[in-house]
């Protein structure tokens, strides 16, 4: 018999994460640190919903236009 282990990984997995830097409508930003290298980086983590009272969560349209900003900013 084949026993398959499933888990998830998360971004805690691999990133240290630090303060806040910042936050927007979409988005927060926060320091984090990479486990395997020590290298600094600024991480970007969406929110799924607005706030508890909306039932509306981020459409597609509003994060592509996130990503977009980020590579505009290389």
């Amino acid at each position: 018999m084949l026993h398959v282990s499933m888990f998830q990984q998360t971004v805690e997995d691999f990133y240290d994460i630090g303060e806040e830097l910042g936050s927007g409508q979409f988005a927060i930003v926060k320091r984090c640190w990479e486990k395997s290298t020590g290298l600094e980086f600024a991480a970007k983590f969406i929110k799924k919903r607005q706030s508890r009272s909306s039932r509306r969560g981020v459409r597609r349209e509003e994060i592509e236009r996130e990503v977009n900003i980020l590579h505009l900013s290389e």
